[in-house]
């Protein structure tokens, strides 16, 4: 009775539609990619290697910047995807059988 209603009824319900999950998964890995980027990049100029592109070092003004859009991008789309869950949270507990859009 356990394993029925909180290990094989969440994941039956999880996996009813393949679509939405392969989507909200590829949503959060480039979300996880984004934020390790942002970090790569705010701490790269910190290490004292310098990174020559086109032949010239380049500053660290545009690591920060290139830094701080990656971040928020990546922390929008995981805002977005915590919504999602949120949603799909709500519904299962007012017995939805289908995950919404």
């Amino acid at each position: 009775m356990f394993f029925e209603n909180y290990v094989f009824g969440p994941l039956k319900y999880g996996l009813s539609d393949l679509s939405k999950l392969l989507k909200g998964g590829i949503i959060y890995a480039v979300s996880i990619f984004l934020l390790i980027i942002g970090i790569f990049l705010a701490v790269y100029p910190y290490t004292g290697a310098n990174l020559h592109i086109f032949g010239t070092a380049t500053n660290s003004l545009v690591f920060a910047v290139v830094a701080l859009l990656s971040s928020v991008l990546g922390l929008g789309l995981l805002i977005v995807l915590n919504g999602y869950i949120l949603k799909v949270i709500k519904l299962s507990l007012e017995k939805s059988v289908e995950l919404p859009e």
